[in-house]
């Protein structure tokens, strides 16, 4: 499809911001944010349904960076386009792909942690995968090639308190001024996936009182599952 995103697998459509809506298609399995102007980000969210987090992506590009890099991101806790947390992967000129922890609060951004992936030559469509994790004010982020396994350490771990919302889930992708790749320069997102947490219905009242559900409030198992370890 194009000029947008559609909906995902559950949950209500994607919301695009950022350039104009023929930057946004989806097709051959992935979804595309084309970079066709610099400087612009081009972003789409969804509703969380709760500030903590644990999320897969896969992120690459549609050709190797010139001039400068190009950056793609996952994003958690986003409130707009200066208030979020992203797990940013530069797609550098040397072909590598540097991973940022990076926190934009009032559209300042920093820096919370880096990581490169050893031994990684980007190419055109190849995909870096993603796994980006927040509880309270933990973050946590592990990158590696989409086509290996998923390794077992974070390869960044930081504390933050800035952004305590559960706000919006999504992606962002930018070129900056320096990059020479041209107009037609894309960004390419597959497999997002919130694993955690997820939604449930659940059924109230099995002892006759009757209680209202609010979105976040914890729940436990009226008869809960108990094996041995």
């Amino acid at each position: 499809m194009s000029n947008g995103w559609g909906s995902p697998n559950s949950g209500p459509a994607w919301t695009v911001v950022g350039g104009s809506a023929s930057d946004f298609s989806v097709g051959s399995g992935y979804g595309t944010q084309l970079l066709a102007t610099v400087d612009v980000s081009r972003r789409v969210s969804i509703p969380a349904v709760h500030p903590d987090f644990d999320m897969y992506c896969d992120v690459s590009t549609s050709a190797t960076a010139t001039g400068d890099s190009l950056y793609a991101a996952p994003t958690a806790r986003m409130l707009d386009s200066d208030n979020m947390y992203m797990a940013r992967v530069a797609f550098t000129v040397t072909n590598t792909a540097t991973v940022v922890l990076r926190k934009l609060v009032a559209g300042v951004g920093t820096d919370l942690g880096t990581y490169t992936v050893p031994g990684y030559t980007h190419t055109a469509g190849a995909f870096i995968r993603l796994r980006f994790q927040a509880t309270g004010s933990a973050l946590r982020v592990k990158a590696w090639p989409a086509t290996q396994a998923e390794p077992d350490v974070w390869h960044i771990a930081a504390t933050d308190t800035s952004i305590t919302a559960a706000n919006s889930f999504g992606t962002r992708s930018i070129r900056v001024t320096g990059n020479t790749n041209g107009a037609t320069a894309a960004i390419r997102y597959a497999n997002f996936i919130v694993v955690n947490p997820q939604t449930v219905t659940a059924t109230r009242s099995v002892n006759g009182i009757v209680k209202a559900q609010t979105a976040g409030t914890g729940v436990r198992l009226a008869t809960p599952c108990i094996v041995p370890l």
